[in-house]
């Protein structure tokens, strides 16, 4: 009888870890599309729980939260809370894991981690669309200077311009003109989605030189004007900044080489002889 146990004992480790590798082996056996909707429909049922659990007041105000980011992110209120929640609990327990001092400090990260990247996201986005509204207000002033209406003008620069945040938003505006929005509107909607006070501001002068009947190729040229005069200051402003910016890797990476380089030999000679 005693004889047998090896084999029991074998044949049960066997057993075991095909039990547990058999999951394993169905994950890595489904395709990609039908991991992605298992994922999607787990954390789907999980956002409607904790949409359940957190109630109205809470979940109203996640979505007044998540307006201000409409531009950069379509996340649901409860989408929203349910990520919260997993970065709460996650870097709980893994604080728990290294050490329990670090727990509360993991788990607070975790819960306004979405935060965070939803406010570095709209930044990287509101950065790249000024960054492309003074090309666009130039190609819009040459497009009305050859004598184009305002709402052709506008469809002719969007279709011209690079991929981007400036360019969905302008195809957007042009949208809602095709759905019967006048042009004021979907130019003051561009303009506040923009976020942008850069970029407010000359499309408030463009809307008001629309409605006052102003010769458009006028204001144009004094907007585009002005527009390079800012972003030739903004350069001159980023250029005096650069002598500041190299003192950091001149202090802890040129300066330690060179003094390694310079004393180095001294050293080494000095131990030589003694």
């Amino acid at each position: 009888m005693t004889s047998l146990w090896p084999v029991f004992w074998l044949s049960s480790s066997v057993t075991c870890f095909i039990l547990a590798a058999y999951p394993l082996w169905l994950w890595l056996k489904l395709s990609n599309r039908m991991r992605n909707n298992l994922l999607q429909g787990i954390f789907q049922r999980y956002a409607n729980f904790i949409r359940r659990l957190a109630g109205k007041t809470i979940n109203q105000k996640a979505a007044d939260y998540l307006a201000q980011f409409e531009a950069i992110s379509k996340l649901k209120a409860e989408e929203y809370l349910a990520f919260k929640t997993i970065g709460l609990i996650s870097g709980g327990l893994l604080g728990l894991i290294f050490s329990e001092n670090w727990a509360l400090v993991l788990a607070s990260l975790g819960f306004i981690l979405p935060n965070l990247f939803l406010k570095q996201r709209l930044k990287s986005w509101r950065a790249l669309f000024y960054r492309q509204f003074p090309f666009a207000l130039d190609l819009l002033s040459l497009v009305v200077s050859s004598g184009t209406g305002l709402q052709a003008a506008l469809e002719e620069v969007a279709a011209n311009l690079p991929q981007g945040p400036l360019r969905s938003e302008l195809w957007r505006a042009m949208g809602h003109l095709m759905l019967g929005a006048s042009l004021e509107e979907a130019l003051a909607e561009f303009s506040q989605r923009s976020g942008v006070e850069e970029v407010q501001s000359p499309v408030a002068a463009l809307v008001q030189a629309q409605q006052l009947g102003t010769e458009l190729g006028g204001v144009l040229q004094v907007l585009v004007g002005s527009m390079r005069e800012r972003t030739n200051q903004e350069a001159e402003e980023r250029s005096q900044l650069l002598p500041l910016k190299m003192l950091v890797p001149l202090l802890f990476f040129i300066f330690p080489a060179l003094l390694i380089l310079l004393f180095a030999p001294l050293i080494m000679s000095g131990y030589l002889i003694f």
